[in-house]
């Protein structure tokens, strides 16, 4: 056979490449193909991990608001279970933000390589760590933001009210020691302006045992109306001396904490109801209340008598707003009876937030 004569158009058979060359080759594909594919998965997958970075944001902000400002209550807070179940998702969230963070910087972390021995081990030394505290920040972000909303909320609360009346219960280690109610202004609150107390034993009496106003004064700028109230706590009746010096009771009345919280104040005869806004008085066992008069004729409720902040523990504060001030300066039966009940219970809720747990 001729042999056939090689031309442009009647090139010669390529060479075979080496086999070296051609796994090199072969090589480089894949590589870049793993890739492609390793990063074809973390584009799917951080649009959704960026939504629920979103997600988390705004649940944290809404469950921090609620634990900061439980009243009034809103769609969150409205119950206990309700407040519970959102926590519960917000805290989950949380942990699969955090786990997922941590799972991806540590997978397509660029850094660590090509810069020496001990750069290297370094970076597998503090890496590790940052990952983790970037995931626990994530998985306990409710709680750190609840945290410092509750300390501004509480430290900012009745400023815009009357007068503030700052509850503090004993310690558990100090059941002798008085649970007091110091009322101030809320425009001075280190300036306290008299203060009523009750102790063990005797939690069931509220009574006035210091003033740093002049009550014999004919008008003094806020005085109480009462002097002294005693409670039947088994009975949820009261009886009360006013701040003269009769030697009877001049305010006596029931209340009703089994249900909406209620009070009937009978002063000198003149009748006054007043009644929680929710049924649920308390929130983790700290008093939870807006208090407001209730109309006896419609049953319709009125003004706003007080109202709690979120409890810092061993302290509560309760504000009573400037719709209750009267022109004579004097804080009514009707507001004094329940700070009286509310330091009964401030004092069984903080004999048990000061206990150390023992779990």
């Amino acid at each position: 056979m001729d042999s056939i004569e090689l031309s442009e158009e009647n090139p010669a058979p390529p060479k075979p490449a080496p086999v070296r060359a051609r796994y090199a080759i072969q090589t480089r594909r894949e590589a870049v193909a793993h890739r492609v594919r390793r990063y074809r998965c973390l584009g799917l997958f951080l649009p959704i991990l960026i939504l629920c970075h979103g997600v988390l944001a705004v649940l944290v902000y809404y469950y921090s608001q609620a634990e900061a400002y439980p009243l009034p209550r809103g769609v969150i807070n409205r119950n206990r279970h309700g407040l519970q179940a959102f926590a519960a998702f917000a805290y989950m969230l949380g942990i699969f933000v955090g786990i997922s963070d941590g799972f991806l910087l540590l997978k397509y972390s660029p850094w660590g390589a090509g810069y020496g021995c001990v750069v290297t081990a370094l970076f597998y030394l503090l890496f590790p760590a940052a990952i983790t505290g970037l995931a626990f920040f994530f998985i306990l972000s409710p709680l750190i933001f609840t945290r410092i909303r509750q300390s501004i909320a509480y430290k900012h609360a009745c400023a815009d009210d009357w007068v503030t009346v700052l509850l503090t219960g004993h310690q558990y280690n100090a059941l002798d020691m008085p649970n007091s109610a110091d009322f101030a202004l809320s425009t001075a609150p280190p300036d306290v302006l008299f203060t009523f107390r009750s102790q063990n034993p005797d939690a069931d009496v509220f009574g006035l045992v210091s003033a740093s106003v002049d009550l014999g004064v004919p008008t003094p700028m806020i005085r109480p109306e009462l002097r002294n109230i005693t409670y039947d706590f088994n009975a949820r009746t009261f009886s009360a001396f006013c701040l003269d010096d009769s030697t009877l009771p001049c305010a006596t009345g029931t209340y009703d904490d089994r249900s909406f919280l209620t009070f009937d104040v009978s002063v000198n005869g003149t009748r006054t109801l007043s009644r929680s806004l929710y049924k649920e008085w308390s929130k983790g066992n700290v008093v939870s209340i807006i208090l407001y008069h209730v109309d006896a004729g419609s049953g319709a409720l009125t003004e706003r008598i007080l109202q709690t902040s979120g409890g810092n523990c061993p302290n509560l504060k309760v504000c009573l707003p400037r719709d209750v001030a009267r022109l004579d300066g004097v804080i009514a039966a009707e507001t004094l009876v329940p700070l009286g009940w509310m330091l009964h219970q401030q004092s069984i809720w903080t004999e048990g937030c000061t206990r150390p747990s023992t779990g």
